[in-house]
């Protein structure tokens, strides 16, 4: 997980059990192998039952390609979390997965606002995903129904 400080920094830290909902959670895949196992990355990603309004943000950094296990898998995490009012971004995406999530129909499923492709400024896509899960955060807040006294 990469944790933005107050500073404006990142720190990297193990990764989260949960995703806390109305929050933005950062989760950087590093390595190839990663994806090649999915079995191992449904372990390792939090579950987005209970993740209420909450956005995974998925950092694919020096990711070259990717299989099409790894894409149903990718379209089956936001499609349980979007059941359960949240979002899930892709960051850091290289044009080899974008063009084969373009191909494979995933980029529907994903919706291309939550794919931001990869820039050769160190941390731009990572940036602009942070930036993207705020704007979404809050429109999600602004969308809530409001409680009245009479509890409608």
């Amino acid at each position: 997980e990469a944790v933005r400080l107050d500073d404006g920094g990142w720190e990297m830290r193990d990764a989260p059990k949960t995703l806390t909902p109305g929050q933005a959670t950062v989760i950087v895949v590093q390595g190839l192998d990663f994806f090649a196992e999915v079995p191992t990355l449904d372990d390792q990603m939090p579950p987005t039952r209970g993740a209420k309004d909450a956005v995974a943000v998925l950092v694919l950094r020096d990711m070259h390609r990717i299989s099409s296990t790894a894409i149903r898998w990718l379209e089956r995490y936001a499609k349980n979390l979007k059941a359960e009012g949240g979002q899930l971004i892709l960051a850091d995406v290289n044009a080899e997965v974008m063009a084969t999530l373009t191909k494979s129909g995933a980029v529907e499923v994903l919706g291309a606002e939550n794919i931001i492709p990869a820039t050769k400024r160190i941390l731009e896509a990572e940036e602009q995903a942070w930036d993207a899960a705020h704007a979404w955060l809050r429109q999600a807040s602004s969308a809530a129904p409001v409680k009245t006294a009479s509890g409608g």
